[in-house]
């Protein structure tokens, strides 16, 4: 059984090139949980047209906010246009702010063989890993 929960992170491709490039250091949430704590491990599932894991990193901290304190906090780390970014939290009062480090690129594990040999399904936006998927993460991101 695992110590500490990890999660898993749908990201979209576009966002997800700009992670591994370092340049995008903070990935945004309409909603989260407050039960993930920072240090938790996150496996990086890139969506559709990907639609593999494609990563690991750790999540160093979570900012609950209103979206204008996240853009004011986070409008360069999260490589958004302002326009992109209030569309995105249009409508909430609170967003989330997850800012991640020690992100690794892992072998691209695609959506049908995690099917067929883990009857995984991935999340829409994310969801804690089963004690059955955390084969999902990779020996570097276990401690």
């Amino acid at each position: 059984m695992p110590k500490q929960k990890a999660i898993i992170i749908s990201i979209k491709p576009e966002w997800i090139k700009l992670i591994f490039a370092g340049k995008k250091s903070v990935e945004l949430r309409r909603s989260f949980t407050q039960k993930v704590e920072a240090g938790t491990k996150a496996v990086i599932y890139s969506s559709a047209p990907t639609s593999a894991i494609v990563g690991v990193a750790t999540i160093e901290k979570i900012d609950f906010s209103s979206p204008k304190q996240l853009w004011d906090r986070y409008s360069q780390s999260s490589m958004a246009t302002q326009d992109q970014f209030f569309n995105y939290f249009k409508g909430k009062d609170i967003g989330v702010a997850l800012s991640l480090q020690n992100v690794k690129s892992t072998p691209s594990t695609p959506l049908d063989i995690l099917r067929k040999k883990h009857k995984f399904y991935p999340p829409v936006s994310w969801r804690f890993l089963k004690d059955t998927e955390y084969h999902l993460l990779s020996e570097n991101a276990q401690e």
